[in-house]
């Protein structure tokens, strides 16, 4: 997989209530649209940026929103653009053997960082994955 995918729904912090919003982006439509369940608060935007096409980026950037994912560790900026990026994070870091197995060049895994990589930060990462994963609604 590549962190792409996982770009059309992006789990973020509502700009007018603070709590959980979802950023989504149609390509094909062009568009980008924000809506928070819990205020209420909706945008749409245009995905073009000019009259050569659009953009293909994180729902979350047409609305320069913060991902509701996210967390400080040990400096570095840890986050997740929805549950399914969490859980794939998670399997990933929890893994004692990772294996090339099924994964092309260029996934999104091999360009973690390496502090991501790293054993030595695995059970910390695995910890503060573990608090994120609380912020996860019950719907």
């Amino acid at each position: 997989m590549r962190l792409s995918d996982f770009y059309q729904e992006v789990w973020v912090v509502c700009p007018k209530c603070s709590q959980m919003a979802i950023a989504t982006v149609d390509f094909e439509k062009k568009s980008a649209r924000l809506v928070c369940r819990h205020c209420g608060h909706s945008q749409q935007k245009s995905t073009m940026m000019d009259q050569k096409g659009s953009l293909q980026v994180a729902a979350n950037i047409y609305f320069n929103a913060s991902p509701w994912l996210a967390a400080d560790f040990k400096g570095q900026h840890l986050f997740a653009c929805n549950a399914a990026h969490l859980e794939y994070l998670e399997k990933y870091i929890a893994a004692e053997l990772r294996e090339n197995k099924d994964r092309q060049f260029f996934t999104m895994l091999e360009k973690l960082p390496k502090w991501m990589q790293s054993a030595k930060n695995r059970e910390a990462l695995l910890k503060q994955i573990a608090l994120l994963k609380k912020k996860i609604p019950i719907i």
